[in-house]
């Protein structure tokens, strides 16, 4: 039998993937934002969805649902490139990136299109990445 805590991360995850499959199901944006849509990326073991597609504007949220905090990584990518942000910095090595402890997200909105691409990482274990080439494909805004 599993541990309360996995059944709760377990629950957590089915809640998530409910609301990702009902705004999938809606012809209108899923959930208004300032700029429009917000795409979920849910992190457990690996990372929920690899290719990602959003407008330019659009907010791209990361949520954590590990015991342990993870990093997302932006090589290349500057302030400059985002309309907006949540978690993420700059760092002196040309990258953005965010920490995200357990059971919290981070977020950024592209300005213009093209194709993101970054990692995410395991904070405690230095060097294991969660993932394999993910990335988000950023649409010109309409």
């Amino acid at each position: 039998m599993a541990s309360p805590a996995r059944c709760h991360r377990i629950m957590l995850l089915g809640v998530m993937v409910f609301m990702l499959s009902a705004g999938c199901a809606q012809t209108g944006p899923s959930v208004p934002s300032a700029s429009g849509r917000i795409h979920y990326v849910v992190i457990d073991e690996g990372v929920s969805d690899s290719n990602v597609r959003a407008q330019a504007g659009e907010e791209v949220r990361w949520v954590n649902v590990r015991k342990t905090p993870v990093s997302v990584i932006f090589n290349g990518l500057q302030h400059g490139d985002v309309s907006c942000e949540h978690g993420f910095s700059n760092s002196t090595n040309s990258h953005m990136a965010a920490v995200i402890p357990p059971d919290d997200k981070a977020s950024l909105c592209f300005r213009a299109g093209g194709r993101q691409t970054y990692r995410v990482l395991d904070v405690q274990r230095s060097g294991v990445e969660l993932n394999h080439e993910v990335s988000v494909e950023v649409m010109p805004a309409p």
